[in-house]
């Protein structure tokens, strides 16, 4: 019965905290309509404080903030589930926004509707006309797509005149800023402004029109010839293989001369030999169109090797972003540490001494200062929850402020028992290349490790040891002759170890 109750009374509060965090996005987005959030300079795509709530209370995209320069390309990387999908989805439209402001190329977006963003999304599926030729997959956006043309006279010449598309479209925004932003007056008196120009004033004249078929044939052959596709143009998509179908996904956006190109996950359907030289495909025709990219993916190698700078999700928060090297260098967590990476970081408990840090009782590494470090780390975070326990009544109410108050306490009361005893909550990481073989003449810590197993991958082993109760993963050489059993030396290197708190999963050294 106690169990029943207590289980009751924590669903109860999780809806209660469900509820604020919805009420204060429903804030912002209210303050938001009578002024947007700002763009940022020097940026194509800028996500400001993005909120992504559903009806049913699941927030799927936490106060999401990224600034993605013209050129680059950025892949949103994390697990199943972390948002990173929902995340390009609002990128594209596809998805509402509920809090913040999305911008391309300077322009708010929030509203706009995904045929005007100047975008183009390749799916995980391909989503290729089964029924359609190769050539017509390819074309089919083109002979509905309409472009800008200049509106010529009898003789040839650019007719010079009186705007009257453009003042429908600025009546037609007008419209639009009274329905949904009637009190933003400065902004109607600048469409006024511009109508009433547009009338007075003769400018050049532009039609929209479709492409000529002559127009749509050079595109194709343009895409079909970056991707090797011109002896398929004739097959329909049943005789193409995995790979072949997803490069006349990847030929659709280069036909459509898109400023900003979305990837949804596109080599998760391939087989791995296949994923490896699609990956080449694409930061190929990355360089060789110039185009922004946003890259969806769970495959942290993917990652690693295409992106210049990788955000990492998890729970629908941004927990680092960084180029590839920085990630993998200086990980800012515990989350990060152990997702980037292949093989992943090792990482297990240890005890802090005064003269270092120790497996039950066998020194790995010895410093004079990295307690001070470790003890300003755990003074510092008992500030912060002295300083968010005395913030309380300011941000909660009622039951959840109870709920809050007792975890702070709970908190404050084992941060104070840890410093105070100094046996710090420590979680030691070393990469696998890091862990090394000891040179007889080496002048290092010597640790002993016994063979567990081993997994061969061609040009070395990896090899699973144990010491003490630590179970450690390094790389050996295929020339390394050993048994499983053996007893070796190694030793860590000591400018590439990492430590972390167990409680936050914050990175302390």
């Amino acid at each position: 019965m106690n169990i029943k109750w207590k289980k009751t009374k924590q669903n109860q509060i999780e809806k209660l905290r469900s509820d604020f965090y919805k009420n204060k996005v429903r804030e912002q987005a209210l303050k938001e309509k009578e002024e947007h959030l700002p763009n940022h300079e020097d940026t194509f795509v800028c996500l400001n404080h993005i909120q992504k709530i559903y009806p049913n209370g699941y927030y799927s995209v936490v106060d999401f903030n990224l600034d993605i320069k013209k050129g680059e390309f950025v892949v949103l990387v994390g697990p199943s589930g972390c948002g990173k999908t929902t995340t390009l989805r609002m990128i594209c439209g596809l998805e509402d926004i509920t809090a913040g402001a999305l911008y391309i190329d300077g322009v708010y977006s929030n509203d706009l509707e995904p045929k005007d963003r100047g975008i183009s999304m390749v799916f995980q599926n391909y989503a290729l006309f089964p029924h359609l030729t190769v050539y017509d997959n390819l074309a089919y956006g083109l002979k509905v797509k309409k472009v800008l043309a200049k509106k010529l006279d009898k003789d040839g010449n650019q007719e010079i005149g009186i705007d009257n598309r453009a003042i429908q479209e600025l009546i037609q925004e007008r419209k639009w800023y009274i329905k949904h932003h009637p009190e933003n007056e400065e902004e109607l008196a600048n469409i006024d402004h511009d109508i009433q120009e547009y009338q007075t004033k003769e400018v050049p004249l532009f039609v929209k029109r479709k492409l000529t078929k002559a127009e749509i044939d050079e595109k194709i052959k343009r895409a079909a010839e970056i991707l090797n596709l011109e002896q398929l143009l004739d097959r329909k998509p049943s005789q193409l293989s995995g790979g072949q179908c997803q490069r006349v996904a990847l030929g659709r956006v280069i036909v459509s001369d898109s400023k900003l190109l979305l990837m949804d996950e596109p080599l998760s359907n391939l087989d791995a030999k296949l994923r490896v030289s699609m990956r080449g495909e694409i930061i190929k025709l990355h360089k060789a169109l110039h185009a922004t990219t946003v890259y969806v993916t769970h495959d942290q190698v993917e990652a690693m090797t295409m992106a210049d700078r990788i955000v990492i999700m998890d729970r629908a928060h941004i927990k680092q972003i960084g180029t590839p090297v920085e990630v993998y260098e200086n990980p800012n967590c515990l989350f990060v540490a152990s997702f980037i990476g292949s093989p992943q970081m090792n990482i297990f408990g240890v005890t802090y001494k005064k003269n270092g840090i120790y497996i039950a009782d066998t020194l790995i590494q010895e410093s004079q200062t990295i307690g001070l470090k470790i003890e300003e780390f755990y003074k510092e975070m008992l500030n912060q929850e002295k300083k968010k326990l005395d913030s309380l009544d300011q941000i909660y109410t009622d039951a959840l402020l109870e709920d809050e108050r007792s975890k702070a306490l709970h908190c404050i009361e084992n941060l104070e028992k840890i410093i105070h005893e100094q046996k710090y909550p420590i979680q030691f990481g070393i990469r696998p290349e890091r862990v090394t073989l000891v040179k007889n003449k080496s002048n290092c810590i010597r640790l002993e490790a016994k063979i567990l197993s081993s997994e061969l991958l061609g040009d070395e082993y990896h090899i699973h040891v144990s010491i003490e109760d630590a179970l450690i993963l390094m790389k050996l050489p295929n020339t390394y002759k050993f048994e499983i059993g053996d007893r070796i030396q190694v030793t860590f290197d000591e400018t590439k170890c990492y430590l972390f708190d167990s409680i936050s999963g914050n990175r302390i050294v």
